[in-house]
């Protein structure tokens, strides 16, 4: 098969792994996420409480997540919110002088990950099958490590040659130096024509904006947003959508 493109760069929730409809409403949608956090914070509590060497350490779970949220809310402001998780849970350890509990950080996600979108794996599988490099960019707090473990449980680790988050580098999309930094995790990813890379996502202003800005094609995949407005090169409904527009000969 001809290919059009010699990288692919996905995002992710809303791309390929569904993302469920938030309220409308402010106060519902920030009580949902304090909810949220709140259930992550006690999964990942939970699982260092079984630690025989951390729980006798450990505050009440109320005064550990108290901490973590108020630690979450200053790094918003002071990092824009680009910094990693395992950041925030460096400094509880520090608060709450407690022993080394960094080989449990990939544990701190969601207990299961929202599913994949119908045709994800295919397209995926498809790419891989021709030697196309893939790599998933997101804004994220997730580290590299718990996103691995996060793709893992869905199945799907093995078919991307890097992940970047923001909460790792420091930056957000739709910043051009977080694509750039895609391009450098990749042999010879720099000498790669810009029309030659493409890249999904579902936000015309993340997504698609930051990498126009240098030069790649772009699809943007109708999940949350009716259409990209004319910004993207292609506006697409469904995943499968894709094997033409990176495979186009198939399509004659």
């Amino acid at each position: 098969m001809v290919a059009a493109f010699d990288l692919v760069v996905f995002d992710f929730k809303g791309t390929l792994q569904v993302k469920y409809k938030k309220p409308k409403n402010k106060k519902d949608k920030e009580h949902n996420r304090a909810l949220k956090l709140r259930k992550r914070a006690k999964h990942f509590y939970d699982i260092i409480n079984d630690d025989p060497d951390v729980k006798d350490s450990l505050p009440t779970f109320d005064s550990f997540n108290d901490k973590f949220i108020e630690t979450k809310e200053t790094l918003d402001v002071e990092r824009a919110e680009c910094y990693s998780w395992s950041e925030v849970l460096d400094i509880l350890v520090d608060e709450f002088k407690l022993p080394d509990i960094s080989k449990y950080y990939e544990h701190f996600f969601d207990e299961k990950p929202a599913p994949l979108y119908d045709g994800a794996v295919d397209l995926l599988q498809l790419i891989k099958d021709n030697n196309i490099p893939m790599i998933l960019l997101r804004n994220s707090n997730l580290s590299r490590v718990s996103m691995e473990k996060t793709l893992r449980t869905l199945g799907i680790e093995s078919y991307f040659n890097y992940i970047v988050t923001s909460g790792e580098v420091g930056l957000r999309k739709p910043d051009e130096r977080i694509f750039q930094v895609c391009l450098e995790k990749i042999p010879n990813g720099k000498d790669i024509p810009s029309n030659r890379i493409m890249m999904v996502g579902n936000e015309t202003e993340a997504d698609i904006s930051g990498a126009k800005k240098l030069g790649w094609k772009t699809a943007l995949i109708c999940n949350t947003e009716p259409s990209s407005n004319g910004v993207a090169d292609y506006d697409i409904h469904s995943l499968s959508e894709l094997n033409s527009i990176i495979f186009p000969s198939e399509s004659t």
